[in-house]
């Protein structure tokens, strides 16, 4: 297997995030984990970014992101992890922002958690993870 050096965990705010993330720091001292956390504000709170209750996003653009950067902090804190991770906030489609972020920033692998859509709103919404393994220019890790 070839060694990951840049690692993006795309997180929702969901217990499968919080795995996610603790898949990334099994990779090792010498990888680069950096956390995506997206916001579609065109989509009702419960769909995507998924961000759990405590987290509700707001009406305000400005808020979301402190929202978002709190969750990240929260995540990192709920670690004991020792080395730096770099922490971002994004808005818009979370399947396109993931993917582009990794696009722009040459990661290696992007791990993200099965969200918990049903079937309904997987066919109306689509799937985050199916459309990043689909286009992303990297490998695609999807913890359950």
């Amino acid at each position: 297997m070839t060694e990951k050096r840049k690692i993006l965990v795309a997180v929702d705010g969901s217990e499968k995030s919080y795995h996610a993330f603790s898949e990334a720091l099994e990779y090792g001292e010498k990888a680069e984990i950096t956390l995506l956390a997206v916001v579609d504000q065109s989509l009702p709170n419960d769909q995507e970014f998924y961000l759990s209750p405590e987290y509700q996003i707001l009406p305000e653009t400005d808020e979301f992101e402190t929202i978002a950067e709190t969750y990240l902090n929260q995540l990192v804190a709920s670690t004991d992890v020792k080395k730096p991770v770099k922490k971002v906030t994004a808005e818009g489609d979370a399947s396109k922002q993931i993917v582009e972020y990794a696009e722009k920033h040459a990661i290696d692998l992007i791990i993200l958690g099965r969200t918990g859509k049903n079937a309904v709103e997987r066919m109306l919404l689509g799937s985050t993870s199916a459309y990043v393994t689909k286009h992303a220019p990297c490998s695609v890790l999807i913890v359950n």
